[in-house]
């Protein structure tokens, strides 16, 4: 399938109710009713309980975050990406989906855990690189801590993506590393880059700034949401933009080659 010459795509920057899975999804979903015109609309990481280690929440009886997903998708009409935990056969995982406007479902589990706030001690890490096809377009897709590995987030041959989708609940004293970290991936995998992250205190008074982003394959801002506040961030990406960087400065040409252990 030919790239579609254009790809719109939304943000959602907002706050999370700390493990409040119904309230945040009738929020989001009164933001998503607002949207209109977009091809993706990508939510922070655990967006409906925030980023909580408290796995009881995915064993309750009502908790179907995934077929929300799916349900929302197909009466916009959009494709919604975002990540949320789930229990799937005793394992417990930190789940990136991206669910296509006629109920398909492409599913990343987080790499990296973040051991600092031992979420490796209560998920299993996912083992492998995923990429899609949406429109045409390759799209990658990575959780909040995988930024800092540029190892797992290299485009290779058969992992030649160009579009990086993050799912984040990265916190405000750590933002110079999130504004640094987006622009260098975008620029050395020469990739649209596209950023979700939360707003406001979660559970353990940790502050998050959100400083949500769109990139160029150069790595320069096409949107940037204000800090701390609550907004959807939209942008149109252009497919020929990617394909005259990558033919005006070919430094693929010139990479070193490497393997994943």
């Amino acid at each position: 399938m030919m790239p579609s010459p254009e790809l719109k795509i939304a943000i959602l920057q907002i706050p999370l109710a700390w493990e409040a899975v119904n309230q945040n999804l009738e929020k989001i979903e009164q933001q998503l009713d607002a949207i209109t015109h977009t091809d993706i609309v990508l939510l922070p990481e655990m967006f409906s309980t925030g980023f909580t280690m408290n796995r009881s929440l995915a064993q309750a009886a009502d908790y179907a975050p995934l077929q929300w997903m799916i349900n929302q998708s197909q009466k916009h009409g959009f494709a919604l990406a975002g990540s949320y935990m789930i229990h799937e056969e005793d394992k417990y995982y930190n789940r990136f989906s991206f669910v296509y406007p006629d109920g398909k479902v492409c599913s990343y589990n987080k790499k990296h855990l973040f051991s600092m706030a031992e979420e490796s001690h209560y998920f299993t890490p996912g083992s492998e690189r995923v990429m899609l096809s949406f429109k045409g377009w390759r799209v990658a897709l990575f959780v909040c801590y995988d930024l800092r590995f540029p190892v797992w987030n290299r485009r290779t041959p058969n992992f030649d993506y160009d579009l990086a989708l993050y799912s984040a609940n990265w916190p405000e004293r750590r933002s110079l590393a999130w504004r640094s970290l987006l622009p260098a991936r975008a620029i050395e995998n020469q990739s649209f880059v596209a950023a979700a992250n939360r707003i406001g205190l979660d559970g353990h008074h940790i502050l998050h700034s959100g400083d949500s982003m769109i990139l160029s394959p150069i790595g320069k801002p096409i949107a940037v949401a204000p800090a701390f506040t609550p907004v959807v961030l939209e942008a149109t990406l252009r497919y020929d933009t990617l394909e005259q960087i990558r033919q005006n400065l070919p430094f693929f040409n010139d990479r070193d080659s490497f393997t994943l252990n």
